[in-house]
């Protein structure tokens, strides 16, 4: 028998001499590092040198870069970089100030004197910008007096009854729709008709295109480039006011169209439908947005300012809706105790509702709740307030 001892701590070590070889390699491969290192310090500092020697030698504003590139010397830039770009606010400030002297020139030609007016100029200011927001009032009630009977006229023309009108921005033209399917344009000055857009339930023959249900919506955009329409057979027709051409079809309600109205200055368009929902339009790309859903039951009427918020009614549901499209949210008004068949805003801020049950409420937005009522005698199935 052969007794062999192994080490086993030596078994799985490296041999000394082998560890001293690798030290000796990690030494070499450090001191080849440090004289990279230094070498390329050296090399820097040689550039910098160079470039000092060549910026004071040149005199004519320019020097070589190590790259090979020539920029200027500050202090003597081009005339592009010595005249700086308008910023944001001094572009406000400019047109702020051209907007007053235009405005000072407007009051000293009314006035026919070179003293202007400050306080109407600060008055015109105050009313700019509470029309920009949207509540701006005037008091213009007395200034109307009741129409007489000669300056009534009646335009008769559709076969059943009429269920909804919209007029141009210019009031010359009116249109109204009717239960007879078809869209009649009429002449304000003469009475006449000027257009029909026929319609049917069968279809129109010879493939001109109308409704074929009963129209009960219309509204023109405030610049009177568009008309739009919508009834029972749940789409809306896009018209051209100028050449009463139809422009296009949309589809996507469920159920009859009830309410159609635009937003003031603008061709985004919304639309409230029996089906319980809300659409937005973009006319300008015609194309669908979006879709608001809150009512519990058929909404049947709509209005809208200049801010993108609509207001509706729900019907059986008995509230009314106001749709901050923006923050994506809804303000439910409750107090109505029957339904409510319309809406309507008063400004930015105020609304009234119309109810079977004899009232009208009026809403304040900023309150949440309505803060008055109106006693009718019988069903309230429509209102219009004046845009003063």
């Amino acid at each position: 028998r052969v007794c062999m001892r192994f080490d086993m701590s030596s078994f799985f070590l490296p041999a000394r001499g082998a560890a001293k070889g690798r030290k000796g390699l990690k030494r070499k491969k450090s001191e080849t590092k440090k004289k990279k290192s230094t070498e390329k310090k050296v090399r820097l500092k040689d550039i910098s040198l160079d470039e000092e020697i060549a910026s004071d030698s040149d005199g004519e504003g320019t020097r070589e870069l190590p790259q090979g590139k020539m920029s200027q010397v500050p202090g003597q830039g081009s005339e592009s970089e010595e005249e700086e770009e308008e910023t944001a606010p001094e572009k406000r400030l400019r047109l702020a100030k051209q907007y007053l002297s235009q405005l000072e020139e407007e009051e000293s030609g009314l006035k026919d004197t070179s003293e202007i007016d400050h306080d109407a100029i600060s008055h015109r200011l105050r009313e700019g910008v509470l029309e920009q927001a949207g509540k701006l009032q005037k008091k213009v009630a007395d200034l109307y007096s009741a129409p007489s009977a000669d300056s009534i006229r009646v335009l008769r023309g559709h076969q059943l009854s009429v269920t909804c009108v919209a007029i141009t921005p210019d009031d010359k033209c009116v249109y109204s729709g009717s239960k007879d399917c078809c869209i009649i344009k009429w002449d304000v000055q003469s009475g006449t008709k000027e257009v029909v857009f026929p319609g049917g339930r069968k279809g129109v023959a010879g493939g001109v295109v109308g409704h074929r249900g009963q129209v009960l919506a219309l509204a023109v955009s405030s610049d009177g480039k568009f008309l739009a329409s919508g009834g029972h057979d749940r789409v809306i027709h896009v018209w051209d006011v100028r050449s009463n051409l139809h422009l296009h079809t949309f589809t996507g309600h469920r159920d009859t169209v009830s309410g159609l109205v635009f937003r003031k200055g603008t061709h985004e368009l919304f639309s409230c439908s029996f089906d319980r929902t809300v659409k937005i339009w973009n006319l300008d790309e015609m194309a669908y947005v979006e879709t608001l859903f809150g009512h519990q039951d058929s909404v049947s009427s709509i209005d809208c300012l200049s801010r993108e918020r609509p207001v509706t009614a729900g019907s059986n549901d008995r509230t009314a809706r106001l749709w901050k499209v923006p923050e994506e949210s809804q303000l439910v008004f409750n107090g109505h105790k029957a339904s409510i068949d319309c809406v309507k805003l008063i400004n930015e801020e105020n609304f009234i509702t119309g109810s079977q049950d004899g009232y009208g409420f009026i809403g304040v937005i900023g309150v949440i709740g309505f803060i008055g009522f109106i006693g009718f005698v019988g069903f309230t199935g429509g209102m219009k307030y004046s845009a003063n």
